[in-house]
């Protein structure tokens, strides 16, 4: 899958997502209201943060799978060896073997 292909395809998780997110957000408040500083009319939903961590998400998995790259550990993070994943590899690619 190409750059521009995997860049729509980000794009478009990211809108769809937003648009499905807004509804929940607005209903558990999970807003940012007007006041002080914010001149905003009314209360604005929190999730884009959130839609476009996912979108982002999608295209680097795009990519890794692609390449045939998965994540086998991740390194050293207590000082005690490496910290390897097993089967819970991300992406774990075992239709390319």
């Amino acid at each position: 899958m190409g750059l521009p292909l995997s860049t729509a395809l980000a794009f478009a998780v990211t809108v769809v997502l937003t648009l499905r997110l807004r509804p929940l957000a607005l209903r558990l408040r999970i807003t940012d209201k007007p006041g002080g500083r914010k001149q905003h009319i009314g209360e604005v939903p929190l999730v884009g943060g959130i839609a476009m961590f996912i979108g982002i998400l999608v295209a680097a998995l795009i990519m890794m799978i692609g390449g045939g790259l998965y994540l086998r550990d991740v390194g050293e993070p207590f000082g005690a060896g490496r910290l390897g994943l097993g089967i819970f590899a991300f992406p774990y690619p075992c239709w390319l073997r």
